[in-house]
C-alpha cells in the first residue's frame, strides 16, 4: 500500500504544483491528468474483476508491483502531456491489481482469527501513509529548493524508492502457496450485485470526493500562501493519521457491522475536508489533513470486511475488485469536475464539491439494502 496508494498514486498531488506551473496547465489540466490515472486504475480494476479466475491473486499481486514500478520509472522521460497521460494510466492499472489482490490475500491469511482480523485488514491499508509521510517529508522541499523543473528529479525518485519497497512485497507474495479457495472456479455463476448497489454507489461517490481532496491539497496550501512547510507538514499529518487510523478505528473494524463503519468513516472524511474551510494557517489545515487521514482507508478496509462477512471465500478478490472498480469510477470524474469548477470559482468551491459528494455516499451506505442486513446478522 506504501508503494501503491501512499507514493504512486497520491504523491502526484505533492508534485502537482510545480507540473502545473513548469507545463502551464490549468486546474482542469491537471485534474484531468489525475483522471488519467484513475482511468487507468478503473481498467486494472476491471481486469481484475474479469481476469481473476484465471490468475491467482498472489501472481496478481506480483504483475500489478511490476507495472506500477516500471511506469513510475519512466514517468519523467518525456515532457509530452500524452507521454504522462500513459504512463499515469500504467500506474493505476498495476496499483488496483495491488490494491484489490493484497486486501484479499490478508483476509485469506487472517481469516481464522476473528478477533484481529478487522484490524490487521486496518493495518494493510494503513500502509499507504507510510509512504506519504516518505513523500511528503522530501518532495515539497526539494521541489521548494530547486524550482518547478524539478518535477523531472522528483519522479525519478518516487520511482526508485518504489522499487526499493517493492522488494520485500514481491518476496512475500511469491512464497504464498496458492489456495484455490481464493480462486472463483470457471464454472461459477456471476456474483450478485444487486444487495450491494447502495454500498457500491455510496464507494463511487467516495472515490469521486477523496480524491478531489488528495489531488489539490498542495495546490490548495500553495493558493492561500502557506508554503512549502506547511504542505510537508500536512502530508505527513495526513500520512501518520493513515498509519494510526487502524489503532483508532480497532473496535469498529472488529465488532461493527461493515456497512455501519463505511457510513461512519465517510461522514469523518467529510467532516475533515469542511473543517479546512475554518480559514487558512496551520490549525484548521492540520486537523483537517488529521482526520481526513484518520478515516480516508477505513472506507476500504470496510468494503473488505463487508465481503468477507457476506460472501464466501472465492468471492471475496472478486467483491474487492468490484468494489475497487465502482471507486475508481468515482475518481475518474471527481478530480476532472474539481478542476473545471476551480477554473470557474475557485478551488474553495472545488473542495465544497467534494464534500458533498461524500456525505451522499454517508447516506447511501447507510441506506436499507440486503449488504446492511446481512452485515448486521454477521455482526460485521
Amino acid at each position: 500500500m506504501a508503494i501503491s496508494n501512499g507514493i504512486a498514486r497520491f504523491a502526484y498531488g505533492l508534485v502537482l504544483p510545480a507540473m502545473r506551473e513548469d507545463l502551464q496547465w490549468t486546474y482542469a489540466t491537471a485534474g484531468l491528468l489525475n483522471t488519467v490515472n484513475a482511468v487507468g486504475y478503473m481498467l486494472g480494476a476491471l481486469a481484475g474483476y474479469a481476469g481473476l479466475r484465471a490468475v491467482s491473486p498472489a501472481r496478481a499481486f506480483r504483475i500489478g508491483t511490476v507495472i506500477v514500478v516500471g511506469s513510475l520509472l519512466a514517468t519523467p522521460v518525456l515532457k509530452d502531456f500524452w507521454h504522462l497521460a500513459v504512463m499515469r494510466s500504467l500506474t493505476g492499472f498495476g496499483s488496483a491489481w495491488m490494491f484489490s489482490c493484497g486486501a484479499a490475500l490478508v483476509s485469506k491469511i487472517y481469516a481464522n482469527h476473528a478477533r484481529i482480523r478487522g484490524t490487521a485488514t486496518g493495518l494493510y491499508f494503513a500502509g499507504a501513509g507510510i509512504g506519504m509521510i516518505l513523500s511528503g517529508a522530501f518532495v515539497p522541499r526539494w521541489l521548494e529548493q530547486m524550482g518547478s523543473t524539478a518535477w523531472v528529479s522528483t519522479w525519478y525518485a518516487i520511482g526508485v524508492a518504489s522499487a526499493l519497497l517493492a522488494v520485500l512485497p514481491l518476496r512475500v507474495a511469491a512464497s504464498l502457496k496458492h489456495d484455490a479457495s481464493l480462486s472463483p472456479a470457471a464454472g461459477d455463476k456471476p456474483i450478485p450485485i444487486a444487495p450491494y448497489l447502495p454500498c457500491l454507489s455510496a464507494y463511487l461517490l467516495f472515490g469521486a470526493g477523496n480524491n478531489v481532496y488528495l489531488t489539490f491539497l498542495a495546490a490548495w496550501i500553495n493558493e492561500r500562501g502557506e508554503g512549502w512547510q506547511a504542505v510537508t507538514l500536512a502530508w505527513c499529518v495526513l500520512g501518520f493519521g493513515i498509519c494510526l487510523s487502524p489503532l483508532i478505528w480497532a473496535r469498529a473494524l472488529n465488532t461493527w457491522p461493515a456497512t455501519r463503519t463505511l457510513a461512519t468513516c465517510l461522514l469523518t472524511t467529510a467532516v475533515g475536508v469542511s473543517i479546512s474551510f475554518l480559514g487558512s494557517g496551520g490549525l484548521p489545515t492540520l486537523t483537517s489533513a488529521l482526520l481526513y487521514g484518520l478515516s480516508l482507508f477505513i472506507a476500504p478496509t470496510s468494503v473488505t470486511l463487508l465481503a468477507r462477512s457476506t460472501r464466501p471465500a472465492s468471492e471475496w478478490a472478486s467483491y474487492v475488485a468490484l468494489f475497487t472498480l465502482m471507486f475508481s469510477v468515482g475518481q475518474s470524474i471527481g478530480p476532472w469536475a474539481a478542476g473545471v469548477i476551480a477554473d470557474h470559482i475557485n478551488l474553495t468551491a472545488g473542495m465544497a464539491f467534494s464534500v458533498a459528494i461524500i456525505l451522499l455516499g454517508a447516506a447511501l451506505a447507510n441506506a436499507p439494502s440486503e449488504a446492511k442486513t446481512w452485515a448486521y446478522r454477521s455482526g460485521h
